[in-house]
């Protein structure tokens, strides 16, 4: 009788960052490591963006992802104009009825809560991203995760 393969569950962590150096480093460091971390970045895009381009941005989080990440600027009641980049970037750039799902009212809560963060953490790094900071987001086993936790 064959046994079940027993793989260890992955887990989602979420850090918020003030500076978008300090997601370029940890990134760094993870590219280097030996992981199969999932890594995906949100972050708030001001008016001044807008104007002069999210080229640079998008730009900046592509060389920290090989291949080449998906990379999209989302427009959302509640948090206002942000971009994402990464792993996940597909799932808040899905459309549905035309409608990103990254742009509707729950939609970024949604998500993260189908991922599986805790309500408390989902609404704790929102409400970081509103107020201009980036969202680092981590998709790993506990092992792999360890050693970038704070």
């Amino acid at each position: 009788m064959m046994k079940p393969e027993i793989k260890e569950q992955k887990i989602i962590f979420l850090q918020s960052y003030s500076e978008f150096k300090q997601i370029e480093n940890l990134v760094h460091t993870i590219n280097k490591s030996d992981t199969s971390l999932q890594v995906a970045i949100l972050g708030k895009v001001t008016q001044q963006d807008l104007n002069n381009s999210t080229v640079a941005m998008e730009l900046r989080c592509n060389t920290l992802f090989e291949p080449i990440s998906n990379f999209g600027i989302i427009s959302n009641p509640e948090i206002g104009d942000f971009f994402v980049a990464g792993a996940f970037a597909t799932m808040f750039l899905q459309e549905v009825n035309g409608k990103k799902i990254g742009a509707m009212s729950m939609g970024p809560y949604s998500i993260l809560r189908g991922l599986g963060v805790h309500q408390d953490s989902v609404n704790h790094h929102l409400k970081k991203l509103i107020s201009g900071s980036y969202i680092l987001i981590l998709r790993g086993s506990e092992d792999e995760l360890k050693p970038f936790l704070d």
